[in-house]
């Protein structure tokens, strides 16, 4: 059984704990129905009970990394302004 309602929260939740700021306005719950990944596949959010948590460090890529103050608009204008 689908609850969009609950997938379209725990998707909001990781955004403002991973993300916070970084898109102007709040998931909408038709963005997390209808949308597809270039491959064709939905958004699936699966709820998991871990037995045990670990975990590793990765040091990630720095231009990739999210950083306070950093909005989804300057990504767009960076991306546009790549292409010329």
């Amino acid at each position: 059984m689908i609850d969009l309602q609950e997938a379209t929260g725990a998707l909001q939740a990781m955004l403002d704990k991973y993300v916070p700021g970084y898109f102007s306005s709040a998931l909408a719950q038709g963005h997390v129905e209808k949308y597809r990944s270039g491959m064709g596949s939905p958004v699936c959010v699966y709820c998991i009970q871990p037995e045990r948590v670990t975990a590793k460090e990765d040091k990630g890529v720095k231009d990739m990394m999210y950083y306070a103050g950093r909005r989804q608009e300057d990504d767009i204008r960076k991306a546009r302004a790549k292409e010329g």
